[in-house]
């Protein structure tokens, strides 16, 4: 464009240089006022754009906050959970071994009540307490043995479901039956025909006791197993939301990614296309000061030829003013004449041009003839 601009105002320059000046000014002008504000158009809502993505208030880092803040929680909820699950869990381990050992110790009651009968000197007191209060503790919680003879004791909470309580209960109905049955049976001498009888009795009552205290152990274990399945389920059921929502949020990072992956190439082309046009106007700039030097050069040689011209003339007149005819001297008179609006016109193109630097006049491109 400058190019074909400069050879048009060249040509221009011959007859009027000022003219020329318009015809290449008014483009290089116009192209840094088009090159200025392209450039700064484009890079600064780029720039805005790239500091949006990367505040603390853009939707980039608030997605990863909040799927960092997602993975803590839950990382710290599933191990809170599971800290919680495994101390019930030894808890619950304990009572199911003492609701285990309620089954020795009704038959250890058993042979302690055998050999009382036998006549040997046996303390099953104790054994019976012991059964009392672990199967209290078992239904009601408290405090219960946990180490026979030594008097260690573990703190027990109530039964943890309506069945439990309900097998215990039996449990307690059947231990008191037996208890009663148990000293009636110790009254006896083991001659008196009742003995065997209620002996027999005695064992089969003892019987159902163990298999109730056996089906006591298994709700128990069956609970504390359901407490684990729980755990895992409820593990599971938050680790697939954790998922979905981390990979909902991912695919929206991705997303914003691809849109900061863009917006940095469309910064790069605006940038280079920056470059080119600062390179275009730095060329504007030097071919317009070439072509300023020459239509200087121009001017001032267009300005002398008729200045010369007019001397000649006048020179003439002064000189043979005597000699000269009418129609001569008007001759001498009407070259002067045209000298002069020749130098007016090309003033009032100076005079333009000027205008067209301070920026009083908006140039406009014109095709040279």
């Amino acid at each position: 464009m400058f190019g074909s601009c400069q050879n048009n105002c060249r040509s221009a320059a011959a007859w009027d240089p000022c003219q020329a000046v318009r015809s290449c000014s008014c483009a290089t002008f116009e192209g840094r006022e088009v090159q200025w504000t392209t450039g700064q158009s484009v890079k600064r809502p780029m720039l805005h754009n790239l500091k949006t993505l990367f505040s603390e208030r853009s939707p980039v880092v608030q997605k990863l906050a909040i799927l960092a803040s997602v993975f803590i929680f839950t990382l710290l909820g599933i191990l809170l959970y599971t800290i919680v699950t495994l101390h019930e869990q030894r808890l619950d381990g304990v009572v199911v071994d003492l609701a285990g050992r309620q089954r020795m110790l009704n038959q250890r009651h058993m042979k302690e009540i055998l050999l009382v009968s036998r006549g040997l000197p046996v303390d099953y007191s104790s054994t019976r307490n012991v059964l009392r209060q672990t199967l209290e503790a078992l239904t009601n919680g408290g405090p219960a043995v946990l180490t026979l003879g030594k008097g260690e004791t573990v703190q027990l909470q109530p039964a943890p479901t309506e069945g439990i309580k309900e097998k215990l209960a039996l449990q307690k109905n059947l231990t008191r039956d037996f208890t009663v049955k148990a000293d009636e049976f110790l009254r006896l001498s083991v001659g008196d025909p009742a003995y065997s009888s209620r002996l027999e009795e005695l064992l089969t009552l003892n019987a159902r006791v163990q298999d109730v205290a056996s089906d006591a152990v298994t709700l128990f274990a069956e609970h504390s197993e359901s407490k684990i399945a729980a755990m895992i389920r409820w593990e599971a059921t938050i680790g697939l939301f954790a998922g979905i929502l981390a990979i909902l949020l991912t695919r929206q990072i991705l997303q914003a990614n691809r849109t900061l992956e863009n917006e940095i190439a469309e910064r790069k082309r605006a940038e280079e296309e920056l470059r080119i046009s600062e390179e275009r106007r730095a060329e504007a700039f030097r071919q317009s000061d070439a072509l300023k030097s020459a239509l200087l050069s121009s001017a001032s040689h267009e300005l002398r030829t008729p200045l010369t011209a007019i001397k000649a003339s006048v020179s003439s007149l002064l000189e043979n003013a005597g000699r000269m005819t009418g129609g001569l001297r008007k001759e001498f008179l009407e070259g002067i004449n045209q000298d002069i609006d020749y130098l007016n016109r090309l003033v009032d193109n100076l005079l333009d041009m000027s205008r067209i630097e301070a920026g009083m006049l908006v140039p406009r491109c014109e095709s040279a003839a």
